[in-house]
């Protein structure tokens, strides 16, 4: 009897668990499951058929963005800041005349070169010349009382004061013509180094006096460029240093060493002085020429660099690019996020964010979106 009785238990608990599964709630969760895993079966199938389609039908493309891209490598990134400077003479100097008087004759022109010691012009020296005659024949009558005295003194006769007098009256007439000749010397200006005539302000029959230039001398055997740059760059500049001279007005650049470097901030504007070497140039320069200075203060031999028109910004301030990224048999737009360093000629360098490697999205990348499928061309 008790054998009767457990089957009875049994039957009625598997009666009514099938009464459970068989309420409104019951079938309805087991409809979603079953409409669930056929969903993920038929996307599934879906998604491959799409790719077959894309890879057989040309028109299916058409909706894909075709882009551009360079592949990223290590290479030299070299920084340059700039400066504006000008190109000083080594000597530049106004000669005028030591004395008073009327230009006789000028033996220069403007633009002539000339080198040291060669006469530039003459003053009027002809009152010094009669002052010479005069004294020449004022020592002559002090040399035949200087013998007269001296005669008297050898015989002891006549005071000795007097023989003294006529000893030092022509003494002081020799010193006074020595003077006299040394002033007519002077007469005829004489170019102090080698240079080139830059103007002559003054005529032939013109009165010139001192502290009045009668032309301009410009010395040419060695011109440096004189520039202020700012302090922030003082660690960044080194004597002997190699700086590229770039000259505008004749459009030529070359190369050239810093010479001296200033030892005094300028508290007006937080700057200090720089001294070029020009002399090996190998081009035409003037004082006081503009020119532009590019002074290297950054390199890094393995460097990632960019075009900085790839750079883009978000709405949250951050630099980011896109790179090209295969997903299986796709090729999508992924937005990577990079941190930049210094920019020189449209080349920028990225600290972190890609790797050498890289497939760096540049024509296109303007108009994708994250995670968008593209195709990638050859960079022209």
């Amino acid at each position: 009897m008790n054998k009767y009785f457990c089957i009875g238990i049994i039957g009625l608990l598997v009666f009514s668990c099938q009464e459970k599964n068989n309420t409104p709630l019951s079938i309805l969760i087991q409809q979603r499951d079953s409409l669930k895993t056929k969903y993920d079966e038929l996307s599934e199938e879906l998604s491959e058929i799409e790719e077959q389609i894309i890879a057989l039908d040309s028109n299916a493309n058409q909706n894909i963005k075709n882009v551009e891209y360079i592949e990223v490598s290590a290479q030299r990134f070299a920084h340059y800041f700039g400066a504006q400077g000008v190109v000083e003479a080594s000597s530049n100097a106004q000669i005028s005349s030591e004395s008073p008087g009327r230009v006789t004759k000028v033996y220069v022109k403007t633009g002539q070169s000339v080198k040291t010691g060669q006469a530039l012009f003459r003053m009027d020296n002809s009152v010094l010349n009669s002052n010479t005659q005069e004294i020449d024949n004022q020592i002559a009558l002090a040399e035949d009382v200087f013998k007269r005295q001296k005669a008297l003194h050898d015989q002891d006769i006549g005071a000795e004061i007097d023989f003294i007098t006529a000893k030092n009256n022509l003494s002081a007439l020799k010193l006074k013509k020595k003077s006299v000749l040394a002033q007519s010397a002077k007469a005829v200006v004489y170019a102090p180094f080698t240079g080139v005539v830059d103007g002559v302000m003054v005529k032939e029959g013109q009165m010139a006096s001192p502290g009045f230039p009668v032309m301009r001398l410009i010395g040419t055997s060695k011109p440096y460029i004189k520039a202020e740059l700012s302090e922030a760059h003082l660690s960044n500049v080194h004597q002997g240093q190699m700086v590229l001279v770039d000259i505008p007005s004749i459009q030529k650049k070359a190369e050239a060493k810093i010479s001296r470097i200033g030892r005094f901030i300028d508290p007006n504007n937080r700057t200090f002085a720089v001294e070029i070497d020009a002399a090996h140039l190998k081009v035409n320069i003037l004082p006081n020429q503009l020119v532009y200075l590019h002074v290297n203060d950054y390199v890094n031999d393995s460097a990632l660099v960019v075009p900085s028109w790839v750079i883009q910004q978000d709405a949250q301030g951050e630099d980011y690019v896109y790179v090209a990224q295969k997903d299986q048999a796709k090729t999508k737009a992924i937005k990577t996020i990079v941190h930049t360093s210094k920019t020189q000629n449209d080349s920028t360098e990225i600290l972190s964010g890609i790797q050498s490697g890289d497939w760096v999205i540049t024509s296109g990348s303007r108009l994708l979106t994250n995670g968008e499928q593209i195709k990638l061309l050859e960079t022209k």
